[in-house]
């Protein structure tokens, strides 16, 4: 069975990969392997293994199961809404728009821009918001929860 046959691998769409030589040999070897066996182009492979990180969590979890802090982060970015990751008493963001300067307001905080809010809860996050209009959030929410728990 050729790869472009089956499904794409299961790839985090906004995880990028940072590594040393031994995550570059590993991924060659992924590429060598499934060129091998699959018979397909190496392009084809080079692009969709050695760029992307690989998500191994079951397509649908199981019910009662919570988001973990990245997958938070990264359906607030799938639906656009301004996300806040409160981690040692600081607060990170991604940009400073309206929202982030209205909840400056009220927590009387300065925020931190960073590029990536995960790097932000690695350490471990106290809370993730997501800020944006009631009715958004809770559709957000609906469609949210309901695919994922």
């Amino acid at each position: 069975m050729l790869l472009s046959e089956i499904e794409l691998y299961p790839l985090s769409k906004s995880k990028k990969i940072t590594g040393s030589r031994r995550l570059v040999r590993e991924k060659v070897l992924q590429i060598l392997v499934a060129f091998e066996v699959s018979g397909s182009d190496l392009d084809f492979l080079f692009t969709n293994i050695f760029y992307r990180d690989y998500t191994f969590e079951p397509a649908n979890p199981p019910q009662g199961v919570l988001l973990k802090p990245e997958q938070i982060i990264e359906l607030g970015e799938k639906y656009g809404t301004t996300i806040v990751v409160w981690a040692d008493n600081k607060m990170f963001v991604k940009e400073i728009n309206e929202k982030v300067l209205d909840y400056k307001k009220i927590s009387n905080v300065e925020p931190t821009v960073i590029d990536d809010l995960r790097e932000a809860v690695k350490a471990g996050a106290t809370k993730i918001l997501w800020y944006d209009e009631i009715d958004k959030i809770n559709k957000y929410r609906t469609i949210c929860f309901n695919s994922f728990l």
